[in-house]
């Protein structure tokens, strides 16, 4: 007998015992084993074991019942053939490569779980939404409850390429599934308008905002989502451009300003914030190790007396909503009347926008990802629970 056999007349034995079959009076018998090749399905190759004088099917990984898959190779339509191939064959008992024997009623559900991934991801394709955002969006319905939904960061990514998109390299693919397993990666409360959904009038607004217009250089090539979103209130979106144009081009320091607002996103707990702040405050002179310290409590270590009274500063209007006495005599010893007024609003303005992107859900764009957090970085989970 071959290895493989070995290894199959085993893991048939352990299904025997399972089943609570006598194993005994399964030994001394000849048991017929068919292996049915399926592949590509789930992966490049898939094979089914199929025991027609026990009507069992052995499965594999083409069907894990209760658990999201991940499919790194294969053909996810081929999958779904495969599955209603399957239950043609009525088998009394199904071993799935994960979770408890099921019958014919587990393999078609797994086939219409297949069916859906299929038309919900490729709907959110064609409207433009990228991987980051549908891994997230599909509505799961009945499968709600299955484990490991992070895994569909990986499927979602095959599936695209599926379409015609660009493949997403594993490593990527592997930080997406980590993002949302972590929570930093959650289905928007309020979508930001997708290349699909714009219209004329929309594209006219956000010309405000795109291109040379950009209030960032950053932003120049791409818009962020923050106002793609806000953008659905066009007499807001139209009224805050200037104020947030005008917080980020006075006179304050570009370092200020970035410590201003990276400190505010680490007090906010507000990831999107931070992460598209890191090259900004990067491009104004912080240090990696200055950007870090930023999420920890303010140390004479690190910064001068300017700066850590702009520090305690921020703090202090994050905890209080005001500036104690004492820490406004340093701050006037350091910054003019203008800037001080400045330097609140600023403080605010990014106050405010962490409060817009942290409760609209506003996602983190592909161009800005991944998340890039620092060592101080607070448990952000529990401060946005749904």
């Amino acid at each position: 007998m071959t290895a493989l056999g070995r290894d199959l007349m085993t893991a048939v034995s352990e299904l025997v015992a399972d089943l609570d079959l006598d194993t005994a009076a399964f030994s001394a018998r000849t048991v017929p084993v068919e292996l049915i090749d399926l592949g590509p399905a789930h992966s490049a190759g898939d094979t089914a074991v199929w025991l027609p004088g026990d009507e069992t099917l052995i499965t594999g990984d083409l069907l894990c019942p209760g658990t999201h898959p991940a499919q790194w190779s294969g053909s996810t339509a081929r999958w779904h053939a495969v599955c209603a191939e399957l239950a043609s064959m009525r088998p009394a008992a199904v071993v799935p490569g994960r979770g408890p024997v099921t019958t014919v009623a587990g393999i078609i559900d797994f086939r219409d779980y297949l069916e859906h991934l299929l038309v919900e991801t490729r709907r959110r394709f064609d409207r433009g939404l990228p991987v980051e955002e549908t891994a997230v969006d599909l509505p799961l319905r009945r499968w709600a409850d299955w484990a490991c939904p992070e895994n569909l960061a990986i499927t979602v990514a095959h599936l695209y390429h599926e379409f015609g998109g660009d493949p997403t390299p594993r490593p990527a693919a592997l930080t997406l599934a980590a993002e949302v397993a972590e929570g930093l990666r959650r289905a928007p409360r309020l979508r930001p308008y997708a290349p699909a959904d714009r219209d004329p009038v929309t594209d006219e607004r956000l010309s405000l905002t795109e291109g040379a217009s950009a209030i960032w250089d950053e932003h120049r090539a791409q818009t962020p989502n923050i106002l793609l979103t806000l953008v659905r209130h066009p007499h807001l979106y139209e009224q805050t451009v200037p104020i947030a144009r005008g917080v980020v081009t006075g006179v304050l320091t570009e370092r200020d300003r970035e410590i201003v607002i990276l400190r505010g996103a680490w007090n906010c707990v507000a990831p999107y914030q931070w992460n598209h702040h890191l090259p900004i405050a990067a491009a104004a002179g912080l240090s990696a190790a200055e950007i870090d310290a930023l999420s920890h409590p303010v140390g004479a270590d690190t910064w001068s007396p300017r700066e850590q009274a702009l520090i305690t500063a921020l703090d202090e209007l994050h905890e209080r909503c005001t500036i104690t006495d004492d820490t406004w005599r340093d701050l006037a010893a350091h910054y003019s009347p203008v800037e001080l007024i400045e330097l609140v609003t600023l403080c605010g303005e990014y106050r405010k926008i962490s409060f817009q992107v942290n409760a609209w859900g506003v996602p983190l764009e592909p161009w800005a990802g991944p998340f890039r957090l620092p060592s101080g970085w607070p448990d952000h989970r529990s401060r946005r629970s749904r």
